[in-house]
């Protein structure tokens, strides 16, 4: 027994305080009469003053000591300590995408095994995680057949990832006593207090590891055989709704990477690549949609006709581009003055004179200049009085600033102080980059309509569609505009929501390519758990002695007590008017 708040005790000095309210009456005041049957009608009336009589057996008396009693049981908070021997138990399930292969039958067995220990324990405390800290809790509690239910709604769909941290969350619920199991279907090299319990075995898989296409609909497809056999696959081509327009067979050697090459069918966006159906599914089809860039009309100004038509050259080459009459994205022009600066992205060089320098050119680490070489290429400079402001210099020659760069809301400004008009700085493999790399960037900020392939699991980014209403098919969304494809190959696509109108901004098709998780070649069957090794923990558990119901119970003697009280004093009051 153990009494959390000895202080109840003093609930018992009412007691006294209720007896000596039964005992005490009030003096009863005298009054001469000629006759007695006046007293029906004069009102009895009492003396001023009290005295001590017997104590009467009464109901309300003993309610009020039993509530009393009760009171003080309930303030003292009597708790019973009741040893108890725990096991604990943590689970890591391997959440990759190679145990889809054995799953069903997978987790099954890990079901049977901790009914198993749940048999020689009479408590067990139940943890089920799983091996990417970012899932929530596949279980918790101390039922396996709940457990058993929340293993089989678990999907591992992740390519490989590190163990280590859900290891060491897992080391950390366990303490020094417990259990530590790893279900798997390969070994892991993770520690010497896990306990294994594989459920994987080396079978046969072929399957997709890459993909690739372009916008005038020529794709090729990287096809592996996985097992240590040569292999004659089916492989397929079609469409939603029709996925076999095509069937022809591959032939494959042993661990053999094989190409498939053609087009997208004719007057279609979307095509699907099939290959026959193993136990490993998530690499049997490819979803892909024809890759659509995004449009955006480039304005060039102050070239000569010369080099205006070796820059129109080397931009026809990149894809999206378009030069037409209506109002620009993207400007690569030559500035009279730092006022011409606008808001719109693009490269803008300033005017002369020019001064050749041939000093040795620094780069800063910046993405739109990392790796390029500018070194042997003659600069002709102008200087620039001041640093506009928001420009912060990216590429210098000595104390000289050859390029600064500043983000707009519609993207980057390089700004350029040296002659637009060298041909030999306009061909240089250096400047052709970081205009192409310039142009993808300011396309991240414009909202046009777009078609991308990408990989599971990947995250991507749309600047335009930043605070817009923005809803989504086959994807999911962490913001307006950051999007995180699924674990499962598939279409999805984007729509801008403006009112009532509600338009496609976007579509693109989701393909699986990991080939490490295709390889079953190590996969193996496994089981170290040894019941004669169990340590259990033990725990004092405080129990109550049915606290809500003796509450109760004390609402209603207070209430009883009410009415007992309200009866006697109608049965008085009657006698007093008879």
């Amino acid at each position: 027994m153990n009494l959390l708040n000895p202080l109840g005790f003093i609930a018992l000095l009412s007691i006294p305080v209720i007896l000596y309210i039964h005992m005490l009456q009030r003096k009863s005041k005298k009054r001469q009469i000629s006759t007695l049957f006046l007293l029906n009608s004069d009102k009895i009336e009492k003396k001023a003053g009290s005295r001590l009589e017997k104590l009467r057996n009464s109901k309300l008396l003993w309610l009020n000591i039993f509530a009393a009693l009760l009171l003080t049981f309930l303030l003292l908070q009597i708790r019973k300590l009741q040893e108890q021997q725990v096991l604990k138990i943590v689970v890591v399930v391997d959440s990759s995408a190679s145990v889809q292969a054995f799953w069903p039958s997978g987790a099954d067995k890990l079901s049977a095994e901790l009914a198993k220990l749940a048999k020689e324990i009479k408590y067990i405390d139940l943890k089920i995680m799983s091996s990417s800290l970012d899932e929530a809790t596949i279980y918790s509690g101390a039922r396996i057949d709940e457990a058993r239910q929340a293993l089989r709604n678990f999907f591992p769909s992740r390519s490989g990832h590190d163990f280590g941290p859900a290891i060491r969350r897992a080391r950390s619920l366990i303490d020094e006593k417990g259990i530590l199991i790893l279900c798997s279907d390969h070994l892991q090299d993770s520690g010497e207090d896990i306990k294994y319990l594989l459920i994987g075995e080396p079978i046969v898989n072929v399957g997709f590891t890459g993909f690739q296409a372009d916008s005038s609909g020529k794709w090729q497809a990287i096809v592996k055989n996985h097992s240590n056999q040569p292999l004659n696959v089916n492989w397929s081509i079609g469409i939603p709704g029709d996925e076999k327009l095509l069937t022809q067979q591959l032939n494959l050697k042993a661990g053999e990477l094989g190409q498939l090459r053609g087009e997208f069918p004719p007057a279609n966006e979307k095509m699907i690549l099939s290959l026959e159906e193993d136990a490993f599914l998530p690499d049997n089809k490819l979803y892909a949609v024809k890759p659509l860039s995004k449009k955006i009309n480039v304005n060039s100004q102050g070239f000569d006709d010369a080099n205006e038509l070796e820059l129109l050259g080397i931009l026809n080459r990149f894809e999206g581009v378009k030069f037409q009459a209506e109002e620009s994205d993207f400007q690569i022009s030559k500035i009279k003055s730092l006022s011409e600066l606008g808001s719109q992205p693009g490269i803008y060089f300033t005017d002369g004179p020019y001064n050749l320098i041939k000093q040795d050119v620094t780069a800063l680490n910046v993405p739109l200049i990392e790796g390029l070489n500018w070194q042997g290429i003659p600069f002709a400079l102008a200087g620039v009085p001041s640093i506009p402001e928001g420009f912060f210099p990216i590429l210098k020659s000595g104390k000289n600033d050859l390029m600064l760069m500043r983000e707009t809301r519609l993207g980057h400004q390089l700004l350029c102080p040296f002659n637009l008009n060298d041909s030999e700085m306009l061909k240089s493999p250096a400047m052709i980059i970081l205009m192409y790399r310039a142009i993808e960037d300011a396309k991240k900020y414009r909202l046009a309509y777009h078609q991308k392939n990408y990989e599971t699991g990947n995250e991507f980014q749309d600047w335009a569609l930043l605070g817009k209403e923005v809803e989504v098919e086959g994807l999911e969304s962490l913001s307006s505009s950051h999007f995180r494809t699924p674990e499962t190959s598939g279409f999805f696509s984007l729509h801008l929501r403006e009112g009532d109108v509600r338009k496609q901004i976007m579509q693109g098709g989701v393909f699986y390519a990991d080939a490490e998780e295709g390889d079953f070649s190590q996969a193996q069957s496994r089981n170290d758990i040894n019941i004669d090794e169990l340590e259990t923990v033990t725990i004092w558990q405080e129990r109550s002695f049915l606290q809500s119901f003796w509450l109760l119970i004390l609402i209603i003697i207070v209430f009883y007590g009410w009415y007992v009280f309200d009866q006697r004093q109608g049965l008085i009051s009657r006698r007093a008017g008879k």
